[in-house]
């Protein structure tokens, strides 16, 4: 499917500042910042996390860990059949073109997905209020590499990495709402500094 006018405008507009600064450094460093949200390590950092609080006993926390990743990929997977965007052109990627389409950026999608739903517990958890700044800047910074990434090495379209974060910030925010409201039904303060028991 070809995309609008004013899309395919933002994407050369971006696109051609991104490919400028371009350096072997710099691609060995994005090669990196794009490996944070490949699936083997989607699928090895949520099963460790589930497991982990599992083991904890936080089940509601291992549930919303499932849903919001694996469903959020699903919508995704979705929106990928739907949409059939073709990548960018072989001839500007830095790295083999995957052979899925291009709206919206998986590995935007999942960074969103998972990092941000390990925050949102994170913060959750921790007392101390420097603390949860850290953590929620720091996964916003990892988030925001790991689109930049792909846009980066040429394999998405720089709207294929927005609308991953637009898809991806909407379904964690509605899993996260249906949690918390689960909590307060079950009596649960809502508070940043507890959970469930």
């Amino acid at each position: 499917m070809s995309a609008p006018g004013w899309v395919t405008g933002f994407d050369a507009a971006v696109d051609a500042p991104v490919y400028a600064v371009r350096t072997p450094v710099l691609t060995s460093f994005m090669y990196l910042c794009t490996l944070l949200a490949n699936t083997g390590t989607i699928i090895f950092i949520t099963t460790a996390a589930v497991l982990l609080l599992a083991f904890r006993r936080r089940f509601a926390e291992a549930v919303l860990v499932v849903a919001v990743v694996a469903g959020g990929q699903a919508l995704g997977t979705l929106a990928k059949t739907v949409v059939s965007r073709q990548r960018p052109p072989a001839s500007t990627a830095l790295i083999a073109l995957p052979p899925s389409y291009a709206f919206p950026s998986g590995h935007a999608l999942a960074a969103v997905l998972l990092y941000g739903v390990l925050a949102f517990l994170a913060i959750r958890a921790l007392h101390s209020r420097g603390a949860r700044a850290t953590v929620g800047v720091g996964a916003v910074a990892l988030i925001a590499l790991v689109g930049l990434s792909r846009v980066y090495l040429g394999v998405h379209w720089p709207s294929d990495v927005v609308a991953a974060w637009f898809l991806g910030v909407a379904w964690l925010v509605g899993c996260t709402t249906v949690y918390l409201l689960y909590l307060r039904r079950l009596g649960i303060a809502a508070s940043p500094h507890e959970g469930p028991r």
